[in-house]
């Protein structure tokens, strides 16, 4: 309850003994790991980019454009999200569109491994569980990123006014 006596920006004794939330540091977490991930993406597109424009292969030029330019924006939305935390459901939908992804490459990989002559024991005992680890971090990511950043809804977000009194015409 606020009190019109009182500071707003003092806090008060109420305020300092409420414990705070797991998820500021849970969303600081997935800020910088997704942040630096998506960095190194994009250097090592860029890198790429350096080494075929000696090749001067105009084709692989684009190709490493448009590989590049997703990562950017990601990380840049990740750098934006540190401060405004009103872009986490953006964040939230892209954790969940590349775990979608992710998991049909996996489930496609992992179909080609079985169905291999030999087996690829290598792709099942060392390759696979790295994927599974990516694909499930992206999952709980987006999952907690869209819990936590419910958009209000439109009653929500209108303050109820009193009624003012109206003039009836006449």
């Amino acid at each position: 309850m606020l009190n019109p006596y009182e500071s707003p920006t003092v806090e008060s004794e109420a305020d300092s003994e409420r414990p705070r939330s797991p998820w500021r540091g849970l969303r600081l977490a997935f800020c910088v790991i997704n942040f630096a991930v998506a960095t190194l993406f994009t250097l090592s597109t860029a890198s790429q980019l350096l080494a075929f424009t000696e090749a001067a292969d105009i084709v692989s030029v684009l190709v490493s454009l448009l590989l590049a330019s997703p990562f950017a924006i990601y990380a840049a939305l990740e750098l934006v999200a540190v401060f405004m935390p009103a872009v986490e459901w953006i964040l939230g939908y892209a954790n969940l569109i590349c775990a979608s992804l992710l998991c049909i490459g996996v489930l496609l990989a992992t179909l080609a491994a079985s169905t291999h002559p030999r087996g690829e024991w290598n792709f099942i005992t060392i390759v696979l569980p790295i994927w599974v680890a990516v694909l499930s971090y992206l999952f709980t990511c987006g999952v907690m990123r869209l819990r936590h950043s419910r958009q209000k809804t439109v009653v929500e977000r209108v303050e109820v006014e009193p009624d003012l009194p109206t003039k009836k015409p006449g």
